[in-house]
């Protein structure tokens, strides 16, 4: 269920914090109740702004949802992405480059919720930035010497992000605690090391 804001945010001497109300509610409307109840109309009530002032901000649905769509991929793509650099780094037992990224997740589900809406409906174009991250760092992981080269890298990457995606939603992080949440999140990174990681390594 969602909540309107009571405290009205159009005063008209700040547009960047109006926009950026509509941009939060627009999330927040996609994440519990899906992209179909999306209007100008119902975010611009949700985030208490007058409907005339959103629309001096995005001129259609059409708008809104490419602004609320692209702030929300942008944000989780900057987030992965500073964990992620450190994956070349792996060594077989270390969960803390894959912990960093599920706690991530877990902390922000409204996000993760509407970036999997995305995927589900096949839009690529928000989410090519986010596939090529993941790739970015599983190449480098394939580069590490003990790592076998014949790892199916399509196959790795969509289990990296489907799992990762997927797992705080499944869990329910939304509810949780932040200590239940991060330890919910280790659970997850020590299992995807064991099981994943540490599979793709060679042979002796």
């Amino acid at each position: 269920m969602v909540v309107v804001r009571q405290e009205r945010v159009d005063n008209g001497r700040d547009p960047d914090r109006t926009r950026k109300a509509i941009l939060d509610a627009a999330k927040e409307l996609i994440a519990s109740e899906g992209v179909d109840a999306v209007s100008v109309s119902s975010v611009a009530r949700l985030a208490n702004v007058n409907r005339g002032t959103a629309y001096l901000h995005f001129k259609d649905r059409e708008e809104l949802m490419d602004a609320t769509i692209s702030s929300v991929v942008s944000e989780l793509n900057e987030a992965i992405r500073s964990v992620s650099t450190h994956i070349q780094d792996w060594t077989p037992g270390d969960d803390s480059v894959m912990e960093a990224i599920a706690k991530t997740l877990g902390n922000n589900t409204t996000l993760v919720k509407v970036v999997l809406q995305e995927m589900i409906m096949g839009e690529t174009s928000h989410t090519d930035e986010l596939w090529q991250i993941w790739q970015d760092g599983l190449h480098a992981l394939l580069d590490l010497p003990n790592v076998s080269k014949d790892v199916d890298f399509e196959v790795l990457t969509v289990i990296g992000v489907a799992g990762s995606f997927l797992w705080p939603i499944v869990t329910d992080a939304e509810n949780m605690s932040k200590a239940k949440r991060d330890r919910s999140s280790k659970r997850f990174a020590a299992a995807f090391d064991r099981i994943v990681l540490e599979g793709i390594l060679k042979r002796s």
